[in-house]
Formats: structure tokens, sequence, C-alpha cells
């Protein structure tokens, strides 16, 4: 199964769970890697992630929006 495949099937059970919406932005072609490397890059990614080789980020930026339409600075 190719690379652009695997991530297709991925990203299929991530919307099945819930996955709204992700966008990889490919304009320049011409000087862009291939789909094949994207997606290698981002099946790597994704691999590091689900072997907790990540930490969160936290800017102190960050703003949640309630439902009640109040804001409230995170908690990460």
């Amino acid at each position: 199964m190719s690379n652009a495949e695997q991530l297709q099937a991925l990203y299929k059970l991530k919307v099945a769970v819930g996955l709204v919406d992700v966008r990889f932005d490919l304009t320049d072609a011409g000087k862009a890697a291939s789909l094949e490397d994207v997606a290698g890059e981002v099946l790597a990614i994704e691999a590091a992630i689900q072997a907790g080789h990540t930490k969160p980020l936290d800017f102190g930026d960050r703003r949640l929006k309630r439902a009640d339409d109040t804001v409230e600075e995170s908690q990460l």
C-alpha cells in the first residue's frame, strides 16, 4: 500500500471517530514534494504521536470559547 493510500485509510478512520476537516496545501506543484513524499511525512508525524514522542505546546495565548459565549484561558 502506498503512503498516500495509507494516509487516506488513516484519515477515513479519524473521520469515523469525529475528525471534521484536515487540509494539506500543495499550491506550488512545481516546487513542492510529491504526494507520496508529503503522505510519508504526515505518516511519520502520526507514528510519532502514537508512540508518545510529542508534547503539547503552550504559548499562553490560546483561548477557548465556551458554549455560553464566554471566553476563558486554556488550562493546558
